[in-house]
């Protein structure tokens, strides 16, 4: 990554953290930077508004008004929707119990 790279990713995640945290966070949830690249920020929201059906709207009108109107290189905003892998196991051993995994 180039040094341009990085200075792009360190005002995304200062806009992150000083801006767009603390309003998830008023909703009971949380935000992480996930990645930058070619003019797309991927971001992961936790807590409450991981559970969110609003999650997508949220991300692609507040986040990404957010960041591109003072980044004009972020064109895009994306939403990992990826389930952590603790998260995961606990739900297997809820649902299985002791029987072996079902993956």
């Amino acid at each position: 990554m180039n040094q341009t790279a990085n200075e792009y990713e360190n005002c995304i995640i200062d806009l992150i953290e000083n801006q767009i945290r603390p309003s998830i966070q008023n909703h009971g949830g949380n935000i992480e930077y996930v990645g930058y690249n070619n003019g797309n920020v991927t971001v992961r929201l936790t807590g409450q508004c991981a559970r969110c059906p609003s999650a997508n709207l949220s991300t692609r009108y507040y986040i990404k008004d957010v960041l591109s109107s003072a980044l004009p290189y972020v064109r895009e905003v994306t939403l990992d929707e990826k389930v952590d892998d603790e998260l995961l196991a606990q739900a297997r051993a809820i649902l299985f119990g002791n029987r072996q995994d079902r993956s």
